[in-house]
């Protein structure tokens, strides 16, 4: 039989793993959308900062 073991299961993870992260490295990371995002995602909470305080 064809017997699936955790250190294959492992390793097949691992490989995955390392195409996803090049994939948004190369896709996702430090683009143009990545840095509205991230603006988007702090304005906000410096102007309830600034209001509230």
């Amino acid at each position: 039989m064809n017997e699936i073991n955790y250190q294959k299961v492992e390793e097949v993870r691992k490989y995955f793993r390392d195409l996803m992260q090049a994939q948004w490295m190369e896709d996702s990371f430090l683009t143009w959308k990545w840095w509205l995002l991230l603006f988007l995602t702090i304005i906000p909470i410096i102007i309830w900062w600034k209001i509230v305080d």
